[in-house]
């Protein structure tokens, strides 16, 4: 991803790197990641939440099946027709 000011690299995807404008070194950016290590990456803190009743903010199905095609374009589904859909 660009900024006017930085380049940020997700490579590998867990692990954010930047570059400033102007320069060719990375520096790594230490994450405070220490659960998405120990468990599948953001899994932990949506359960945590979702147990702890503050799921207000969580997405509605309905809402999410309206959001579908997006989903399905952004990564590349759009032209291939689900079974039975």
């Amino acid at each position: 991803m660009n900024t006017r000011s930085r380049k940020l690299l997700f490579a590998p995807l867990e692990e954010l790197q930047v570059q400033e404008h102007g320069r060719f070194t990375l520096e790594t950016v230490q994450l405070d990641d220490g659960l998405d290590q120990r468990y599948k990456p953001g899994y932990y803190r949506q359960v945590k939440r979702f147990v702890a009743g503050g799921g207000d903010d969580f997405l509605p199905l309905t809402d999410l099946a309206d959001r579908l095609q997006v989903y399905e374009e952004i990564f590349g589904y759009a032209d291939t027709a689900m079974p039975g859909g």
